[in-house]
């Protein structure tokens, strides 16, 4: 009993570089079982998922930590707050983007986007030139 025990969390706790065949004790031949190596691979989803929110008071900087944490990015907009509210929840948020290898761009005065580890952000830069308009034969 206490060697099944012990086999299910092995197996359990086992990673799939450890997959080595096992060697059957005494115990596996005399009642003719065979010990079997059950690999648990962990799913990894490449999907970036991204939650816009609009902070309304300093508590919902807990929520937008855990969804960092969980490896999604956030897009917080900051047009219906203050601005001692938004530079304590961008100070908070920030921080918690320095823990966890993050980043931070600012995309507008008030949108503000928080990626966790592993994610880019690249921003483009546009700049249209319109030539002056000069009017044909006047060569003062």
């Amino acid at each position: 009993m206490a060697s099944e025990i012990m086999e299910k969390l092995t197996n359990f706790f086992m990673t799939p570089e450890e997959t080595t065949p096992m060697v059957e004790s005494e115990q596996t031949r005399s009642s003719g079982r065979e010990s079997h190596l059950r690999l648990h691979k962990a799913t990894k989803s490449t999907d970036l998922k991204v939650v816009v929110c609009s902070p309304t008071n300093f508590d919902d900087v807990c929520l937008y930590a855990d969804y960092l944490k969980l490896n999604t990015a956030l897009i917080l907009n900051f047009e219906r707050v203050d601005a001692n509210l938004q530079q304590r929840v961008s100070d908070f948020l920030d921080g918690v983007c320095k823990v966890t290898d993050g980043s931070v761009q600012r995309i507008s005065e008030s949108l503000v986007m928080y990626v966790p580890a592993g994610v880019a952000i690249s921003k483009e830069l546009y700049a249209f030139s319109i030539p002056p308009y000069v009017k044909p034969g006047n060569t003062h």
